[in-house]
């Protein structure tokens, strides 16, 4: 008959259970269980769980997760452990607690029923607010809960688990259980208190539960003095005191521990530090002292972890027959276990290390220029890496150059410092323990290029010019040239050298315009006795005649049509390219010659309208409707062009002022739009005085600015005008630009409405007409139609233009819009061809205007209605 291997498993209800049985306990022992502590517990589950990994039948695997769950779920910490005890205090009760939700509700709330179903529950949760909460849940009175009539002290006996009620807090502390004797209330040995026997904790912090552990604790501290484990004794005392803090008990047993670990603590904690550094050997060789001098020392749980290590180095020394690299990777894990295993020691200080390999280098250069080094390992474990450079030869040993590194431990190495156009020779080696691989080697150079930021290259009319800074250690530039493509990197047959070692710049004059020419700039560098010369860095240019710019640029705009007119020096071959602009453009680049990309990159992403000959001196295309922009005017040759003229143009209908109802009343402006196109959105206007020569009106630009003005149309056609109060008593320039809203939502403005107004008092104007006579002897004569002279004065000296006019009938003339009215000159009084003298002018009539009107004809001097606001 076979033997059951775990015979105990049908009596295992729950994980106290297994832990009494599989601990060698009884039947009767598994109550016990459940006092013991949770590192006990915690003990016996781990043991448990390791021991039975290995078994792989059904119930080896079930008892290995129950053995799991307690040591990493339950058994962790006392929280957890106390849930895993109300659980089970549960089950207990769930036949119970279904015989509670069947009773009748009428019962659930009588006091002699709750009450005896209460106590029940206490057997099994002694605390009373405990048990009646989980009454109340399991009787479904959660929302009516059932409420003692009387407010009682309810208690349970720490020994026998037995409930009791009191009516005060006194009696309670003074009573003691009818069943064993035992008081219901215990002092607190850190505060003093009073406290529940049965309580875990007090109010003040302390773990009253811990107490029961007091004398098994200071029991085991006794025995482990004995056998002189002072480390187990010190951990003992420690949870002794921490179970009863203040017990008299404690001290003298204190006092012998320390007395005595004075003897050894040097040597122990020595020992400790040996240990913890993994140098077990020399930890063997301290215990045989120790135990030497102290036979009766408790060693022996020291004593078999540095057994165990050193057995386990002994197995893993590798065998002879291995390769060098696999030998000397596997003393490596042997000193990790025992660090001064010494026959794994002396293996590595003689077996040879493997070569890095693949090594490779490369260059960089942003702000400096950089060598970075690349290998692999050989596949030795444990090793460093030594690097060594050396100008001008490869280093020979790891003592032969500049060490850069001595105890790398990455595959890589940037070296920053280190010149162009010097040798330099590396080695790198793998290192372990002190001992030196074979180096792995390279020689490296590195020749530097002329800085492309700093090369200027351009093409001209019929030359080539280059300019650039010298690189550090570079002797000269080498220029290679090639008609249509690049030369390559060694000069050929389909190439000129043009230049041998120049040094900032070169002219290359020797070129024809309209050609393509690749070049290669090397920079030479002295190499030992010899040069050497860089890849190059490479470019092409076309020299070519420059753009003649077109003159005269004017702009006209039909509805939509645009018609560009120009002049050129002479016939050219040019073209003319016209495009606006997005950004707003500096007029001082008018004239200046550019590269496309470079100017195309100044200009924007304007539209591009048209490209013609620049002899056809015109270029007419169409806007969109409502458009305002700036066209640039290009004229272009090859790969360059000028920037001939800025040009405004728009065909969005301008914000109109009302002339005739603009006026000033009362020393107010009152201003009004005469239209309504399309998109208009806002107006913005301005007043202003002269200043200088020139008229101050105002300009877009003022209005994208904001350095005008404005109000919204709908803030206008609210008001119906626009009003201007304080008026300074002279000529005022009225500006008026309006601003559109497109569909697109970008906004445009159009050109300025102007209106000069005065607010000034009028200047009097007096004048009178002269005629040559006819005279007698003894009679004055009678004018005649002839060398007539008109003499004009005013108060400022200031004339608007004069109107001579007549009627057709010979009437007095009155209106200047009478039908009748004929003019005979309007007169426009200048220094330049009037005579002034002493603020008169004199301007004389041509003879022939008299001959068509009958003699006797009444003349008047008249202005225009205009001029008559600021003269009378």
């Amino acid at each position: 008959m076979k033997v059951p291997k775990y015979p105990w498993c049908s009596s295992v209800q729950n994980l106290y259970d297994l832990a009494c049985f599989y601990d060698k306990g009884t039947v009767s022992d598994s109550q016990s269980y459940r006092k013991k502590r949770v590192e006990e517990l915690h003990a016996i589950m781990k043991r448990g769980n390791d021991e039975l990994a290995g078994d792989m039948s059904s119930l080896g695997h079930l008892l290995n997760d129950l053995f799991s769950a307690g040591s990493t779920q339950v058994f962790i910490n006392k929280t957890n452990k106390d849930k895993y005890d109300e659980s089970l205090k549960r089950e207990k009760l769930k036949e119970f607690f279904a015989l509670l939700k069947a009773a009748p509700d009428e019962f659930k709330k009588d006091p002699l029923f709750a009450d005896s179903c209460i106590r029940n529950i206490q057997k099994s949760f002694p605390d009373y607010d405990e048990a009646l909460a989980l009454y109340n849940r399991e009787a479904g009175l959660g929302r009516d809960p059932y409420e003692p009539i009387e407010a009682l002290i309810h208690v349970t006996c720490a020994t026998c688990k037995t409930p009791a009620s009191f009516r005060t807090r006194e009696e309670a502390e003074k009573g003691r259980c009818s069943v064993c004797g035992a008081s219901f209330y215990t002092e607190c040995p850190q505060c003093h208190n009073k406290v529940p026997a049965n309580a875990d904790r007090c109010t003040c912090g302390f773990r009253l539960s811990e107490m029961q552990f007091f004398e098994e604790y200071l029991r085991d501290a006794e025995t482990a003095f004995n056998e002189l484990d002072l480390t187990e004794a010190k951990r003992k005392l420690a949870d002794a005191e921490n179970a009863y803090p203040g017990n008299k008990k404690i001290a003298p047993l204190k006092a012998r521990i320390e007395r005595e670990a004075e003897k050894y603590q040097e040597s122990l904690d020595k020992l400790q530090v040996l240990m913890s550094a993994g140098k077990y050997c020399e930890a063997q060789k301290m215990i045989g002292s120790l135990l030497g001098s102290a036979p009766k020392l408790k060693l022996n749980d020291k004593q078999k972890i540095i057994e165990s290590k050193i057995n386990e180095a002994k197995r893993k020394m590798p065998a002879a027959s291995l390769s060098a690299t696999d030998r000397g990777n596997a003393c490596l894990e042997v000193l990790q276990i025992v660090a001064d295993y010494q026959p794994a020691i002396d293996a590595l200080a003689v077996l040879k290390l493997g070569t890095p390999t693949d090594l490779c280098y490369s260059f960089t250069q942003k702000e400096r220029l950089s060598c970075t080094l690349t290998w692999h390992s050989a596949g030795d474990k444990g090793v460093a890496y030594s690097v060594v450079r050396k100008e001008s030869g490869i280093p020979g040993n790891h003592t032969d150059g500049i060490l850069l590194a001595s105890d790398l431990h990455e595959l890589e190495l940037r070296d920053s410092d280190v010149q162009p156009g010097i040798r330099y020779g590396y080695a790198v080696f793998a290192v372990r323990k002190g001992v030196y691989s074979e180096a792995a080697v390279c020689d490296t150079v590195f020749f530097g290029e002329i800085n492309k930021e700093s090369l200027n290259a351009k093409a001209e009319n019929g030359e080539c010019h280059f300019s650039w800074n010298l690189p550090q250690n570079c002797i000269g530039v080498r220029i290679l040239r090639s008609v249509g493509t690049i030369p390559a990197e060694k000069p050929d047959a389909r190439c000129t050298i043009i230049a041998q070692q120049a040094m900032s710049g070169y002219d290359d004059t020797n070129v024809t315009n309209g050609t393509l020419y690749g070049y290669r700039l090397q920079c030479k560098h002295s190499y030992g006795e010899d040069v050497c010369y860089s890849k190059g860095v490479t470019i092409s240019l076309t020299p070519e005649l420059p753009p003649i710019a077109v003159e005269n640029v004017v702009a006209s705009v039909e509805e939509r049509k645009v018609t560009v007119r120009w002049t050129i020096p002479d016939v050219v071959n040019c073209s003319v390219r016209i495009q606006s602009v997005s950004p707003e453009i500096d007029p001082k680049l008018i004239g200046q010659v550019f590269s496309v990309s470079e100017l195309s990159a100044i200009l924007g992403d304007g539209r591009n309208y048209t490209t013609v000959s620049g002899n056809a001196r015109q270029a007419q295309f169409m806007i969109p409707d409502h458009t305002a922009c700036t066209l640039a005017v290009l004229s272009l040759a090859g790969s360059s062009m000028i920037l001939c003229a800025l040009v405004p143009v728009s065909n969005i209908e301008k914000c109109e002022i009302d002339k005739r109802e603009t006026r000033i009343e009362n020393d107010r402006l009152r201003v009004q739009i005469a239209n309504r196109p399309s998109y208009l959105e806002r107006i913005f206007y301005r007043i202003a005085e002269k200043t200088g020569k020139n008229a101050p009106w105002a300009t877009i630009d003022d209005a994208k600015q904001n350095r005008m003005q404005s109000v919204t149309l709908e803030q206008y056609d609210k008001d119906g005008m626009i009003v201007l109060n304080h008026l300074p008593k002279t000529d005022l320039y009225l500006s008026v630009i309006g601003q559109y809203k497109m569909k697109d939502g970008s906004l445009v403005y159009a050109e300025p409405s102007k209106q000069r107004i005065c607010n000034r008092p009028k200047t009097k104007i007096t004048y009178s007409l002269s005629w040559e006579r006819e005279w007698g002897l003894f009679w004055k004569g009678r004018a005649k139609a002839q060398n007539c002279s008109l003499r004009v004065r005013s108060d400022t000296g200031e004339f608007p233009e004069l109107i001579v006019a007549y009627r057709a009938d010979s009437h007095i003339p009155m209106k200047l819009r009478d039908p009748q009215i004929v003019i005979l000159e309007k007169i426009q009084l200048s220094e330049e061809k009037d005579h002034y003298e002493n603020g008169v002018y004199s301007h004389v009539f041509s003879d022939d205007i008299w001959k068509r009107i009958p003699a006797g004809t009444a003349i008047r001097l008249f202005l225009n209605e205009e001029d008559m606001l600021e003269y009378e």
